[in-house]
Formats: structure tokens, C-alpha cells, sequence
């Protein structure tokens, strides 16, 4: 029995297919899946890939807890990327001042496991607020490349 057992958790270890991670790709000029970031990070669950072509992007409408405007509202567990891994390819631009304020990236409880790498972060603008460029709460991401 004891032998049963051991061979049928062994054989559906062997057979299950293990979770795929899922790959978003976001180009500006509309060779990706996205042409902004927020669709492609809304759409990803946790260790899904958020691939970003070359470009700058200034899609900065979304809406934080805060009330505040935002590029990117990164999601825990994803990984935001360049397609390059470098910064001077891919540019987030919040193209804010103080008549139209808000920040480029926001982080509310997004875990070590979070991602993002190989972006110029520019153009946020806050006064009253913490973060014009980048504002994490309760959160680990990893930036590299920056």
C-alpha cells in the first residue's frame, strides 16, 4: 500500500505541468501585445515578465491609492524590463510640473520578488506628496539598471 502511494504522488509529481510564467510585451509603437505599461502589468500575475521595446512612454493616467497620478503601478511578484536591460533605451516620462502633478512609478506591497530593471525614470513632480519619481510603501522591489 505504502508502495502504491509513493508511485502515484511520484508519477503526478512527473506529469504536472509545472506554472508557466507569462510574458507581456509593451511597445510604444504598437509592435507588442500593449502599447502602454499599465495594460501589460494589470494583465500579469505574480512572476510574469512585463517586456518593454525601446521607446519613451508617457502614458501617466492612472490613479494611485494616494489620488495621485501615475506611470506605473507595479504589482507584486512581476518583473517590469527593458528589452535591452539598459536605461538609455527605455524612458518612463511623467512630463509633470506644478500645474499638472504626479509621480512615474508607485509600489504599494510588492515584495522582494518584484522587479525592475533597465528603465530612465524622469519628469515625476510632487510637492505636498512623497515620491515624484519613485514612491514604494510597505514594499522591497529590486531596481537594477536605473
Amino acid at each position: 500500500m505504502r508502495t502504491t502511494a509513493m508511485a502515484v504522488l511520484l508519477a503526478s509529481l512527473i506529469l504536472s505541468p509545472p506554472a508557466l510564467a507569462t510574458t507581456h510585451y509593451v511597445d510604444v509603437n504598437g509592435g507588442g501585445t500593449y502599447t502602454a505599461h499599465q495594460p501589460a502589468i494589470d494583465a500579469a500575475a505574480g512572476c510574469d515578465t512585463v517586456l518593454v521595446a525601446s521607446g519613451t512612454y508617457h502614458d501617466c493616467t492612472h490613479v494611485g491609492f494616494d489620488g495621485t497620478l501615475n506611470c506605473v503601478m507595479i504589482k507584486s511578484g512581476v518583473t517590469l524590463r527593458s528589452a535591452t536591460g539598459r536605461a538609455n533605451c527605455v524612458t518612463i516620462d511623467a512630463q509633470r510640473d506644478s500645474l499638472n502633478p504626479g509621480r512615474v512609478l508607485y509600489c504599494d506591497g510588492a515584495d522582494s520578488a518584484t522587479r525592475i530593471e533597465g528603465f530612465t525614470i524622469t519628469g515625476g513632480y510632487l510637492t505636498d506628496k512623497h515620491g515624484g519619481g519613485v514612491y514604494c510603501v510597505g514594499s522591497a522591489p529590486v531596481f537594477a539598471n536605473c
